[in-house]
């Protein structure tokens, strides 16, 4: 879980596209590594958090509230491309008729029109 933290963005690239392959889904460890990584300005890089985005999505349990709060948080990120995966992922680990995801998608919406 280290080198999800390491200062080269290649390695970093690297440690989190490896993480679905080797993480069981619901593996606390890779979930914690990745929504750390997604938090505040710990991801600068645009390609990174599309990566971590997706791999949360992959590794994440679902119905698990605080990855779909951080990935909905993703929704309002700055590139267009994290944005659009942070919506396929929310699908990915949200239960059908979440109420608060629904909202939440709906208030997006809204607010890009």
């Amino acid at each position: 879980m280290h080198c999800i933290e390491d200062e080269d963005p290649g390695v970093r690239q690297a440690a989190i596209d490896a993480l679905p392959k080797v993480a069981a889904r619901g593996n606390g460890m890779a979930v914690r590594a990745l929504m750390e990584l997604l938090k505040g300005h710990n991801c600068p890089l645009p390609f990174l958090r599309r990566q971590a985005v997706i791999a949360l999505g992959q590794v994440s349990a679902v119905g698990d509230a605080q990855v779909i709060q951080t990935l909905l948080l993703r929704l309002d990120d700055s590139n267009e491309r994290v944005r659009e995966v942070a919506a396929e992922a929310v699908k990915q680990v949200s239960e059908h008729g979440d109420e608060c995801v629904v909202e939440a998608l709906l208030q997006d919406l809204l607010e890009e029109q």
